[in-house]
């Protein structure tokens, strides 16, 4: 990725592969248009068109070369919103700790893995590995044979650790559990961890 200012370069400019779309050339029509191709309007633009939407995402820059390029973009509300619910239900101090607490687990995303490469596993272990600016679940089976899963809880996004003794991926932040090959045990997740090649 091209840094806009070249004052700076963050890991997303670093190690980030992104595409060189070309400027439309035609009117097009679409359900949704979205202004700004941030971490925000990228989101949100897949979120829509996974739900079937047909989406187009405008920006006059580079993809993430905004806000986004150096920054972790406002990823959760924690760092927009007070926590005025929690505050007046539970008191300062546990809106303080809630805060404190979903920082440190969206932190995960700008640390080393476990392990740097999947040659480093035994059978019948597990540990999360970076690849580029990703966190992946990696397990060796017994066989000797290795699976790779997204290391993003499908709940709300923390990264799950492996459970040596359970051999599962457990979620730190709201206790979702899933298999050795992703398949969720126990919620609030509903849904597996999704499997990369």
């Amino acid at each position: 990725m091209k840094d806009d200012s070249q004052a700076t370069t963050s890991i997303w400019m670093a190690t980030a592969n992104t595409p060189s779309p070309s400027p439309l050339k035609e009117s097009i029509r679409t359900d949704i248009c979205i202004i700004g191709a941030g971490i925000a309007g990228l989101t949100t633009a897949f979120l829509l068109g996974r739900e079937g939407r047909s989406v187009v995402v405008l920006d006059d820059g580079t993809i993430g070369g905004g806000m986004t390029g150096r920054t972790t973009a406002h990823l959760t509300n924690a760092f927009d919103d007070r926590y005025v619910e929690i505050e007046r239900l539970h008191g300062a101090e546990a809106a303080r700790s809630e805060n404190i607490n979903v920082a440190d687990q969206y932190a995960d995303y700008v640390t080393a893995g476990d392990i740097k490469s999947e040659s480093e596993l035994k059978p019948g272990e597990g540990a999360i590995m970076r690849e580029g600016i990703s966190k992946v679940a990696v397990y060796r089976d017994e066989a000797g044979a290795v699976h790779k899963l997204s290391a993003t809880c499908p709940h709300l996004g923390c990264v799950v650790a492996w459970n040596s003794t359970e051999q599962t991926w457990d979620c730190p932040c709201h206790g979702s559990r899933f298999s050795a090959n992703g398949r969720v045990y126990q919620g609030p997740a509903n849904s597996n961890l999704s499997e990369v090649e």
